[in-house]
């Protein structure tokens, strides 16, 4: 079931801290003090798992917040190209390859964002 803007304000502190999901690794975290935190799960190449928090200003539209992580995707995707084209480079360079003959294909061919992203 989707998180409603209803749920999201009326959420009360429980005896442990819990997360009410709403899609796409966002989820709105209620701690036992009553704060109410924007949590974005992503993965990036440099750890398994990580999550930007958010203080809470309700009201505020469960899709505005949607919205903001649509806008993040492309961010977080460019970071794991950079990452992976850094590991590239770096083996080849291992190899005795030169700088600029590294470089070369990725200029040539360089990533671009998958619209299905």
């Amino acid at each position: 079931m989707a998180l409603t803007d209803t749920a999201a304000r009326t959420a009360k502190p429980r005896e442990k801290l819990y997360c009410l999901t709403a899609t796409a690794g966002l989820c709105l975290e209620v701690t036992r003090g009553g704060s109410k935190l924007w949590r974005f799960r992503y993965r990036s190449a440099r750890t398994a798992n990580m999550s930007i928090t958010k203080p809470e200003t309700l009201p505020k539209p469960i899709q505005r917040a949607l919205n903001q992580i649509a806008h993040s995707r492309p961010l977080l995707y460019q970071a794991a190209c950079r990452d992976q084209i850094g590991k590239e480079i770096d083996t080849l360079l291992a190899r005795g390859m030169s700088h600029q003959d590294a470089i070369e294909p990725l200029r040539a061919c360089p990533p671009t964002l998958d619209p299905d992203y």
